[in-house]
């Protein structure tokens, strides 16, 4: 096939295409290496204790903790231990949402 399925679906949403097998299996492939380089431009997630959340906010641990049971700032549970994730605590300090 001369175009790309994808622009051709983008550009007409309502089309109906007849596509040869082989087409669609390149397709298949090239939405897999695209999606494979964006993951790979993705930084891993960094993941912080109770103490330095704590730290970070220049609060206790107990307000942490407090924050975790009203949904504030959501806990997530690593390898049995309460971690916090970095870009959840990055949205409150740079939101103007008050506690």
């Amino acid at each position: 096939m001369d175009s790309n399925i994808l622009q051709l679906a983008e550009q007409y949403p309502q089309i109906s295409l007849t596509v040869r097998a082989a087409d669609l299996v390149e397709f298949g492939r090239a939405l897999i290496a695209n999606a494979t380089e964006a993951l790979k431009t993705v930084p891993p997630e960094e993941y912080l204790s109770r103490n330095e959340v704590a730290m970070l906010f220049n609060t206790t641990t107990q307000t942490i903790y407090r924050w975790g049971k009203r949904g504030y700032l959501r806990p997530v549970m690593v390898g049995g231990a309460v971690r916090y994730r970095r870009s959840d605590c990055e949205l409150i300090l740079n939101s103007k949402t008050r506690v």
